[in-house]
């Protein structure tokens, strides 16, 4: 892309189609395009790369003699109806085309786990086995207990205790 900017820059200055003083300003424009360009190759969250046309279009306009302030409002104009397009379109897309997947603690809950040892609220004392791991286990509601071989459901996980309730 730099190389057909700069053809482009020279051959409109050996045509003298515009002033000399417009490089410095096209040239600034063309560092924020590749500066977003970085920014976004590292973070990926769709929000550096807005201004890249922005500051695509506030060049080409640099370039043709308008004034700065004109090539700033158009830039932001630019970059912040793009950002405010893709944020939106972007989380819509996401949320109906992919579907989050729970992982880790979160992932356990709506899950069955197994009674190892008696859960009992009063006594402070309860095991379940999920996943095929051993978890100190609590019923959501204290008056409740279950005993070795049922099943349960979790409903979360506070620290390193499932809080469960009888299976439906």
């Amino acid at each position: 892309m730099m190389d057909a900017v700069s053809l482009f820059l020279l051959s409109a200055a050996e045509k003298s189609e515009f002033d000399m003083s417009t490089i410095g300003p096209a040239l600034a424009w063309l560092g924020i395009i590749i500066l977003s360009l970085i920014v976004e190759s590292q973070t990926a969250d769709m929000g550096a790369i807005c201004f890249a046309p922005g500051a695509l279009v506030a060049m080409i306009m640099a370039v043709l003699g308008v004034d700065i302030v004109p090539q700033i409002v158009v830039c932001l104009v630019i970059s912040a109806t793009l950002l405010i397009l893709a944020k939106t379109v972007l989380k819509k897309y996401v949320r109906k085309h992919h579907k989050i997947e729970k992982t880790n603690v979160s992932a356990m809950e709506d899950k069955t786990a197994t009674v190892e040892e008696t859960i009992d609220n009063m006594s402070d004392r309860g095991v379940a086995k999920i996943n095929g791991q051993l978890w100190s286990a609590r019923m959501e509601n204290d008056s409740e207990t279950a005993e070795p071989g049922e099943h349960v459901t979790v409903v979360r996980v506070e620290g390193t205790k499932l809080i469960c309730k009888r299976k439906e």
